[in-house]
C-alpha cells in the first residue's frame, strides 16, 4: 500500500534514506500494510532491511541515472502494483492511520493544495487561478485508487521531456508535471485537508488531529545518518514530531454562546468607546 523513494549519492551522510527509515518507522507504528521502498543504493538498502524489527516489506534497489532522484520517485509510484496506493515523501512523519482516507469516498486521486494562494489583480485572474488551484496537489503525500495509468504515463512523460532540456536534471522539480498530467486527464480528485500533509516551512490551519507533519529534521537527523537503525534517536524524533497532537488536544474552540457573549460585550466596549469619545469631543 505505501510506497517512497530514497535516492542518496553519497552513502557515508545518506539523508534521504536516514529520513525514510525514520518516516516508515512512524508509520509502522499505525499500519501493518506493505510499505515498500525504492533504493538507488545496494549498501544502503541492505542497511535498512537487515533488522528483523526494520518497517519496510520490501526494498528495491533501482538503476537510474545519477542524479535523477525525482525520476526514481515517478518510477516508483508507476510500478505500484497494489490497487490502494499510498506514496510519502521521506521527509514525513506519519501519525495517524492513513488507510482510512480511502473510506472517504470514491476518488481517482487524493492530495492537499498548497495552504497559500498567488495574488491576482481582477476578478478574471481570481476565477482562472482558483480553477487551476484544483490540480495544483502537493506530490509528497499522494493517494491513489487503482493504477491510474494515464495520469501516470502523462506524468513521466512531461517529467522526462524536461529532463531533456535541463541543464541540471537534479534540480528539475516533478510538480509542475503532476499538475499538467492532472490537468490533461482530470481524474476525480478529493482534496485533502492540511491534516493529511501540514508543511511546516508554510504553516497553516488545523482542525482536529494531525495525520501527517510534512518537514525536514535539520540536525536532529545527523545520528540517524551515521547509523541507520539507531532506534532511539528514530523514537526521539518522532516523538518530538508527534507533540504537535497534544498541542493541539489542549486547545480549547469557542462554542456559539461563548461567540454570541463575545460579539455583545464588542458592542458594550463600542458603545462605551463612542460615549467616552463624545464627553471628550464635547
Amino acid at each position: 500500500m505505501f510506497i517512497y523513494s530514497a535516492f542518496d549519492e553519497d552513502i557515508e551522510t545518506p539523508l534521504y534514506h536516514a529520513e525514510a527509515m525514520i518516516s516508515a518507522f512512524s508509520l509502522r507504528q499505525h499500519s501493518e500494510e506493505p510499505i515498500v521502498l525504492h533504493s538507488n543504493s545496494r549498501v544502503l538498502a541492505d542497511r535498512l532491511a537487515e533488522p528483523s524489527w526494520s518497517p519496510f516489506s520490501e526494498v528495491i534497489v533501482t538503476d537510474v541515472p545519477r542524479d535523477h532522484p525525482k525520476l526514481q520517485k515517478l518510477e516508483a509510484i508507476a510500478a505500484s502494483p497494489f490497487e490502494k496506493t499510498v506514496f510519502l515523501d521521506t521527509d514525513t512523519f506519519i501519525l495517524g492511520d492513513l488507510a482510512r482516507v480511502f473510506d472517504f469516498g470514491p476518488f481517482d486521486i487524493a492530495a492537499c493544495q498548497p495552504p497559500y494562494r498567488q495574488s491576482v489583480g481582477s476578478m478574471d485572474a481570481a476565477v482562472k487561478e482558483e480553477w487551476s488551484r484544483r490540480w495544483k496537489l502537493n506530490s509528497g503525500v499522494v493517494f491513489l485508487n487503482g493504477s491510474q495509468r494515464d495520469v501516470m504515463d502523462s506524468w513521466l512523460a512531461d517529467y522526462k521531456d524536461r529532463l531533456t532540456s535541463a541543464d541540471h536534471p537534479g534540480k528539475v522539480m516533478d510538480q509542475p508535471s503532476f499538475q499538467q498530467a492532472l490537468m490533461k486527464h482530470q481524474p476525480d480528485i478529493f482534496t485533502l485537508p492540511n491534516n493529511y500533509n501540514f508543511r511546516l516551512c508554510f504553516g497553516g490551519y488545523l482542525s482536529g488531529a494531525c495525520f501527517v507533519v510534512h518537514t525536514r529534521a535539520g540536525v536532529s537527523i545527523r545520528p540517524v545518518m551515521q547509523n541507520l537503525n539507531d532506534l532511539e534517536a528514530i523514537g526521539a524524533l518522532i516523538d518530538k514530531v508527534a507533540s504537535i497532537n497534544s498541542i493541539l488536544v489542549g486547545v480549547s474552540f469557542p462554542t456559539m454562546a461563548d461567540l454570541t457573549m463575545a460579539q455583545e460585550d464588542l458592542h458594550k466596549m463600542q458603545f462605551v468607546r463612542n460615549a467616552v469619545g463624545k464627553k471628550v469631543d464635547g
